[in-house]
């Protein structure tokens, strides 16, 4: 079986990774109970990140590994939207949930996404 190219990484300025463009989509997985931004009911990428993706990126896809939710926004959206905050990891952009178009995982389908 040949290995599954993820795509292009990207990682914050600590080295952990952030997520992967394949495409023209931005792929991260995530916590909830980690990762959520409750008081903004959003979720969140680092600013540098967002902003190289441009030209490059049409969508932003954030997997839920808690929940098995894909979140998927149009990363225009996630420009004209965010909101900015610095909660000491640097600028990040967040963009609250209404923003986002969901999709329940079927077990066997999220199995392959992780």
């Amino acid at each position: 079986m040949l290995p599954i190219d993820p795509g292009t990484k990207f990682v914050n300025d600590k080295g952990q990774i952030i997520g992967f463009l394949k495409g023209r989509v931005f792929t991260k997985k995530v916590e909830r109970s980690k990762h959520h931004m409750q008081i903004l009911d959003a979720w969140g990428i680092d600013a540098k990140t967002a902003l190289s993706l441009r030209g490059r990126c049409d969508y932003v896809v954030v997997f839920d590994t808690e929940t098995k939710v894909k979140y998927r926004a149009e990363l225009a959206k996630f420009i004209a939207y965010n909101l900015v905050r610095n909660f000491g990891h640097g600028e990040q952009y967040f963009l609250p949930l209404k923003f986002w178009e969901t999709k329940v995982l079927q077990p066997d389908l999220f199995t392959k996404l992780t």
